[in-house]
């Protein structure tokens, strides 16, 4: 009998976690699913264009602890921006449980076999783990709880509640990490000691059509939202670095939305005088004309779960030079479809680079070991499959 689900996703900027989840949703045999979203969330992956048959969409309506720490920062004033935050984190954990009785009133009028919150870090989004909490409640029905990227370690202050929260999610409902790395995290600076499962990101095996260029030129990739977090500005000082080794017809292009750092981003690419050599897009959803151009896709972040950006890299059999965190050292094997650098290192960054430059052998096999290691363990009939098999479906 095919079994009827609740999926929640919590986000504020679309990006890989909502493509998994839009995947899960659509291929996933349920008989139906109740789609939870926070009105607040970019649903510019998740909604477009989805088949809705058998899908239900709620939007709820919580204001949450991330959106007023983010409305904070439009507080001009130090003294009421401290006072507001102050009272936001007085009242942070109340607000917590009246969410937990919020989502439990709403889900006890659904019927339902499974819950699934979709998170993208730990403790990420509060509704989600309140959600999670208030699917436990509910009577005959499995809780599941996926985890994107990599847990952070809860603040002194709050430390006491976390752990609680930790607790009870950790004894009610099983954990999904989509790496090992993030569940080496999660049992060292969080408190979780159950069993925690991990199934692998997987997207849509699908072939795509390489546009030819001109033979001097080299065009790299980078996709991410601008925030400090992404570290675009180490590709663009390595860039610097290249062009002061004499290299020439270096495209780089830059996708995604902007959190706080494209401005700072533009700005060192003039000063350093690279400012030709880059591109910058607004972010899109389907990105699939950007990887039929590339050569590279360099990833600078300094945290990471399991990139879906890698993912679809290595499906175009394009090579990725990524910073080593998280669960890309999953995904890239160093050396053999790709190289790993430290966070901070541009001439480590440039020197890899050079090396395709100059061998364009090199791209080809690397890119074919990249694909091969694709269809191997990240499709996602793969993923899928684990999913099945983890929810008996």
């Amino acid at each position: 009998m095919k079994k009827s689900a609740i999926f929640l996703i919590e986000n504020y900027i679309a990006g890989g976690s909502d493509k998994i989840a839009r995947i899960l949703i659509e291929e996933l045999n349920f008989s139906k699913v109740t789609l939870f979203i926070n009105r607040s969330n970019d649903n510019s992956i998740v909604l477009d264009n989805l088949n809705q048959k058998n899908i239900l969409i709620k939007f709820y309506n919580l204001i949450t602890f991330y959106e007023l720490v983010r409305f904070s920062k439009n507080i001009k004033n130090k003294f009421i921006k401290y006072l507001f935050l102050t009272l936001i984190s007085i009242f942070k954990y109340p607000l917590f449980i009246f969410s937990v009785a919020y989502f439990f009133l709403k889900f006890r009028k659904i019927k339902f076999n499974l819950f699934i919150a979709n998170n993208g870090g730990y403790p990420g989004g509060d509704s989600a783990r309140s959600a999670t909490i208030a699917a436990s409640l509910i009577p005959n029905v499995r809780t599941f709880h996926i985890i994107h990227s990599m847990p952070r370690k809860p603040l002194f202050f709050f430390k006491f509640f976390e752990i609680i929260i930790d607790k009870i999610i950790g004894s009610r409902c099983e954990i999904i990490s989509v790496s090992n790395a993030i569940v080496l995290n999660l049992k060292r600076i969080r408190h979780f000691n159950s069993s925690i499962n991990v199934i692998h990101n997987g997207i849509k095996n699908i072939s795509l059509k390489r546009v030819q260029h001109k033979i001097n030129e080299f065009n790299i990739l980078n996709l991410g939202y601008f925030d400090k977090n992404k570290n675009q500005s180490l590709l663009i000082r390595a860039l610097g670095e290249l062009k002061k080794l004499g290299y020439k017809n270096i495209n780089v292009t830059f996708v995604g939305s902007d959190e706080g750092e494209l401005e700072h981003c533009k700005q060192l690419s003039r000063s350093l005088e690279v400012q030709d050599f880059v591109t910058f897009k607004p972010f899109e959803n389907n990105v699939c004309k950007y990887f039929e151009k590339a050569d590279l896709l360099v990833l600078c972040s300094y945290v990471e779960g399991l990139p879906i950006s890698i993912l679809e890299a290595l499906r175009a059999s394009i090579p990725v030079i990524a910073t080593n965190v998280g669960g890309i050292s999953e995904q890239i094997i160093h050396g053999k479809n790709g190289f790993l650098i430290n966070t901070n290192d541009h001439i480590d960054l440039a020197n890899n680079i050079s090396l395709f430059i100059d061998n364009k052998k090199l791209l080809a096999e690397f890119g074919g070991y990249g694909r091969r290691l694709f269809e191997k363990k990240f499709s996602s009939s793969v993923m899928i499959n684990e999913y099945s098999k983890l929810l008996n479906l």
